[in-house]
């Protein structure tokens, strides 16, 4: 895959990601007074928004030092591509995973 194709997909997962936590969270906000709500962005958690916001915060994160620094030069290999996407989503997942094991280990209890 070549490096132009995955850096414009994160770039636009991040920013479209960090749009709807914003606009969601935001929503979820004002639900009960007067301002900007949207009601199918409303039947969503905040947990969930907070998520998003995170995620895809860390993927323009890892896109900005990649353009900025060029650990790999200024060509990037097949191998390299592949480590990018694994660095960029090494955060979502390891949150994702945490959560699971939250809610595996605690008993039934309500663990969100």
């Amino acid at each position: 895959m070549d490096s132009e194709i995955i850096t414009l997909v994160a770039a636009v997962i991040g920013i479209f990601g960090d749009l709807i936590a914003i606009t969601g969270y935001l929503s979820k906000k004002n639900e009960g007074h007067s301002g900007f709500s949207v009601s199918f962005l409303n039947s969503v958690s905040q947990k969930v928004y907070a998520y998003l916001f995170a995620s895809a915060t860390w993927i323009l994160l890892v896109l900005v030092w990649f353009l900025g620094f060029e650990p790999y030069g200024p060509f990037i290999l097949d191998r390299e591509a592949n480590q990018l996407v694994a660095i960029m989503m090494s955060f979502p997942v390891t949150i994702a995973f945490l959560f699971s094991a939250k809610h595996l280990f605690s008993g039934g209890s309500n663990a969100t």
